[in-house]
Formats: structure tokens, C-alpha cells, sequence
């Protein structure tokens, strides 16, 4: 086996949206190489948390902005 696998499948952890991370379960899921099926998914469960603190964060951002915009 490669050993870059290893580290490319851990890589696609730095991914941060949705399509994205249905395109790299999809890849994976068709190219599956039992030897790194670890840090596939802890790179999916990483894609995942990222995706949902950016979508909280988002939220409180937006809540932020509106209340600043009507002032004291």
C-alpha cells in the first residue's frame, strides 16, 4: 500500500461544507481501502463537527449583526 493514503485521507478533514463532504464519502466509499478506513472517518466526523460549529456560529454572528444594527 501507498503510504501517502494514510495521509490524503486525512487531509480532506481541513473541508468545512456539506457537498464537499458528501463528495469525499462518496469517493471513499467507492475507492475503499480497508488500511485507512480509520482516518476516513475521523476526517468525516471532523468535516462534520466543523460544519456544525460553522452553522451555530453563523447563526450568532447573524443575531449579532442584527441586534448591533438597531443600536443601543
Amino acid at each position: 500500500m501507498f503510504q501517502g493514503l494514510p495521509e490524503i485521507a486525512g487531509g480532506t478533514r481541513n473541508f468545512c461544507d456539506q457537498p464537499t463532504r458528501d463528495d469525499v464519502q462518496r469517493f471513499f466509499d467507492a475507492h475503499r481501502i480497508r488500511a485507512i478506513d480509520l482516518q476516513v472517518r475521523q476526517a468525516l466526523e471532523t468535516i462534520d463537527r466543523c460544519i456544525r460549529t460553522k452553522n451555530e456560529q453563523l447563526q450568532n454572528v447573524s443575531l449579532f449583526v442584527k441586534a448591533s444594527a438597531h443600536g443601543p
